[in-house]
């Protein structure tokens, strides 16, 4: 019998230590988690966005048909190649000056970034961009510019309107292309081409699609800027030493342009040594 009250006894004060633990544990503060312990930084809706298109980039290129990427490459640089010519003849006149080479395509108002993607070595010699002069086989390259994307750097709505009336198989002055004139420049990995010259007789050839190829002047590889530019769907950034590891370029004003950008470099990661225009999206004639 004093057994069992000791064994009660015993019993009850463990239920008292338990309770009046529990108590102390229940006025303790919580330890603070840090966000970043538990999530990841958030992303903004144009990242979104463009996480989307680099996957369905990564998924064509990993696909049976990745030479099927320039179709997408065609597909979201559509826009960018309708905004500059109807943005012409919006404005009248355009500075000539602020949209005079590939870089525009990208960073559409670049008044105050100081950057280009041509390249030279200190004795100021080109290391990316070639003429047909220098580069091999490059006087033979065509592009179709109902399948590869040429963009024309259209400045004054006059000149692109008088073209407008004085081309085309309706008037019996088809397009024809000018050796004289029209000058493109043709973009690796991206398999776009830029106009440099004849800009304005180029986009009527681009919107009624009456010439079946177009002569590359020049070409420039892209391949060397990717070691120091990249962009988030954001903004571009630029990779450089010391403590500060990048620094913000310019903010992305198109999703497409910088996910077209971003796929430039994929082509380089997953074929770099596969000619992917075997289909007809450069042609050597």
């Amino acid at each position: 019998m004093g057994e069992y009250m000791n064994l009660t006894k015993a019993g009850r004060w463990l239920q008292r230590v338990i309770s009046e633990f529990r108590q102390m544990t229940n006025k303790r503060e919580p330890i603070p988690i840090s966000p970043s312990a538990t999530t990841k930084p958030k992303m903004s809706e144009n990242q979104r966005e463009f996480q989307n298109l680099i996957f369905n980039a990564k998924e064509i290129l990993e696909s049976e048909f990745p030479h099927k990427i320039y179709e997408y490459i065609y597909l979201l640089g559509k826009a960018r190649q309708h905004q500059l010519i109807t943005n012409c003849l919006r404005k009248s006149v355009i500075e000539k000056s602020s949209i005079d080479d590939v870089e525009d395509l990208f960073f559409w108002s670049r008044a105050d970034i100081d950057y280009s993607f041509h390249l030279y070595d200190e004795a100021d010699r080109r290391l990316n961009w070639f003429t047909d002069e220098e580069y091999i086989g490059l006087s033979e390259m065509r592009l179709d510019p109902k399948d590869t994307l040429i963009f024309p750097l259209t400045w004054k709505s006059r000149k692109l309107r008088d073209c407008m009336l004085e081309i085309g198989r309706d008037i019996g002055q088809p397009w024809e292309f000018d050796d004289m004139n029209h000058n493109v420049k043709y973009v690796k990995p991206l398999n776009i081409g830029v106009v440099m010259n004849g800009n304005h007789s180029m986009a009527i050839n681009i919107i009624r699609n009456e010439s079946s190829d177009v002569k590359v002047e020049s070409i420039l590889d892209l391949s060397p800027i990717y070691e120091e530019l990249y962009t988030d769907g954001e903004y571009f950034w630029k990779k450089q030493s010391g403590e500060m590891k990048e620094r913000k370029l310019a903010e992305v004003d198109s999703i497409e342009m910088a996910a077209l950008f971003e796929i430039g470099r994929l082509i380089n990661e997953y074929h770099p040594l596969t000619n992917l225009h075997g289909k007809g999206r450069l042609m050597n004639k």
